[in-house]
């Protein structure tokens, strides 16, 4: 790197973290004592791996101690591996963390443990934690000097083992790129594979093939194929590209399904496999900092990291049922079903559907309720033996007739009916034959009103009758047309059956008290004269207050021809 453009490199890096560095003093004010942690990736952001170990790291801390602080640096060794650039970054590092004393230096695979082994006194005071997954030897976890070394060795046995059995290769098509570093380990690691050894599988190696022919060569290989991608971060033409993008274009163009070992390449076109996966390891990660920092041991269980995982449209494309996974697999670009796919809609339909359901049980309380009350009003006012109502249903009708005469100057009467020799029919036919004449008589009571009148068991074998805008002489007819109908009703004990009847006709003023008196002695000379007669209170009109300039004579059943009407001017009389 020439020294003017290394120069301007590390005036932008030092006014970066210079800027980073005041800003991030300033949020951290909030907190109480943060803990600052410092995870430095060795690629760039937007590199799936790094997405990956990044989610799963996020994940466990703020689930587990809100803390935590965590900054996240990118070393992006793919497009700058300069010495140069290197000491830059490192700079603009110590610049930025100067004053934020981080607890954890969490580094992510080789590139970022040789950046810290070559810069030692990076953040001194920070317990360093390096994850690696491109050793070879077996998974373990090592203290050197205090930082801790954490390695989770590919598992590339069981995942070629996966492979064989889902696919049943003859010819195995290996792409693999060796130009950096890590890449040579992972060919090593890979060829001494012994499930390879034992199958009878032929294993090709594409070492380092451009890009474009590849994509040639994967279009054109034979049936009973299977292709195992090792990465590649290159198109190996010089222009850099990360591995993800690298076999999406072979997938597209491959006649052969494509596996490979990194859970983070699924959705490229892959079909998957027996992977290690960034969120998995990154959720170790972050249990190694929790453990860290809490002065606990991290214990490492390699298992941890691996998993099978498919694409759907993959498994279809190439024709494998999912029967034949391994039980515990996850599955992406699964179509969503129609609940997943409507959810929201399902829930609004839901919640108005129990709106719905909420305000239609209300209303059918409701009216349960009021017709528990009619029913339950009916019940209390009516006559259990013959249907009629009974005294509590017609006492107000009674009183509001009364109000209406003294208010209006209308007539109304007051019938009490009383069956004759009722006790001889009980003693001589039964209680039952005795129900059953009440009944008869207070069916034939009712048809015989008028509409405008109301009959009602008053008690024993006594009815009141009702019957508004009905003078004296209207209401000694309807006695007589109620005693006629008796007398011709054929009883079920085969006698004739008969009622005796007092009329009272209401006097203005007058309580119920007294007018149900007058009926009563009037039915009373009914009884004495002999019976089955309609008999009539002796006083026929009422007395219209004084105020209003009118009396109306008690005696002879006349008006008083010598009265005089005395107009006030209302139109009333």
């Amino acid at each position: 790197m020439p020294a003017k453009r290394l120069a301007s490199t590390l005036v932008i890096f030092q006014l970066l973290a210079l800027s980073l560095s005041g800003t991030a003093a300033f949020a951290g004010q909030d907190d109480d004592n943060p803990r600052v942690v410092v995870m430095l990736h060795s690629h760039h952001a937007n590199m799936p791996w790094s997405q990956a170990f990044n989610r799963g790291t996020r994940k466990i801390l703020q689930e587990n101690d809100k803390n935590i602080v965590l900054y996240d640096e990118y070393i992006d060794t793919g497009r700058f591996s300069d010495t140069h650039y290197y000491k830059a970054f490192y700079q603009y590092l110590q610049v930025k963390y100067s004053q934020r004393n981080p607890r954890v230096l969490l580094a992510d695979s080789q590139p970022a443990h040789a950046f810290l082994e070559q810069y030692p006194d990076l953040m001194p005071g920070a317990q360093r934690i390096v994850f690696q997954t491109d050793e070879q030897g077996t998974s373990r976890k090592q203290e050197v000097d205090g930082s801790w070394n954490i390695n989770i060795i590919s598992d590339f046995h069981q995942s070629v083992e996966e492979m064989l059995r889902l696919a049943e290769p003859r010819n195995l098509y290996v792409i693999v790129g060796t130009m950096e570093p890590a890449g040579e380990k992972r060919l090593i690691a890979f060829r001494s594979n012994q499930a390879l050894t034992d199958s009878d599988v032929r294993v090709h190696y594409l070492i380092n093939i451009p890009l474009q022919e590849l994509n040639v060569m994967v279009s054109q290989l034979p049936p009973d194929s299977a292709i195992y991608y090792l990465l590649m971060f290159s198109d190996m033409r010089g222009n850099y590209m990360t591995p993800y993008q690298i076999v999406q274009s072979i997938a597209q163009n491959a006649n052969a399904p494509v596996f490979s070992h990194w859970q983070s390449l699924m959705g490229s076109g892959i079909l998957g496999g027996y992977m290690i996966s960034g969120e998995r390891i990154g959720a170790l990660a972050g249990r190694s900092v929790l453990s860290a920092m809490n002065g606990g041991n991290f214990r490492l269980r390699p298992e941890d990291a691996f998993n099978y995982y498919y694409d759907w449209r993959q498994l279809n494309r190439w024709g494998i049922a999912e029967k034949r996974l391994m039980p515990g697999t996850d599955i992406i670009n699964r179509p969503a079903s129609l609940l997943d796919r409507y959810q929201v809609s399902f829930i609004v339909a839901a919640v108005i559907g129990l709106i719905i359901l909420l305000f239609s049980f209300l209303i059918y309380r409701h009216l349960l309720i009021r017709n528990i009350r009619k029913a339950s009003m009916r019940i209390a006012n009516t006559d259990s033996l013959t249907g009629l109502n009974n005294r509590r249903a017609i006492l107000p009708l009674i009183n509001k007739e009364m109000a209406r005469c003294n208010r209006f100057h209308t007539h109304a009467c007051l019938l009490i009916v009383d069956v004759d020799h009722f006790k001889m029919v009980n003693d001589n036919f039964g209680h039952l034959t005795g129900d059953q004449v009440l009944r008869d008589i207070a069916e034939q009571l009712a048809a015989c009103l008028r509409v405008a009148d109301t009959v009602a068991r008053w008690g024993g074998e006594e009815f009141i009758v009702l019957a508004p805008a009905t003078d004296i002489d209207q209401g000694r007819e309807i006695g007589e047309k109620l005693r006629k109908a008796i007398e011709a009703m054929s009883q079920v004990h085969g006698k004739t059956t008969t009622i005796s009847v007092g009329v009272a006709a209401y006097i203005e003023g007058e309580t119920f008290n007294s007018w149900c008196d007058r009926a009563d002695d009037a039915l009373y000379k009914a009884k004495e004269s002999g019976r089955n007669q309609v008999v009539i209170s002796d006083i026929k009109y009422s007395v219209i207050p004084q105020e209003q300039g009118i009396e109306r004579q008690v005696d002879a059943g006349i008006y008083a021809a010598d009265q005089t009407v005395k107009d006030d001017g209302s139109g009333e009389i």
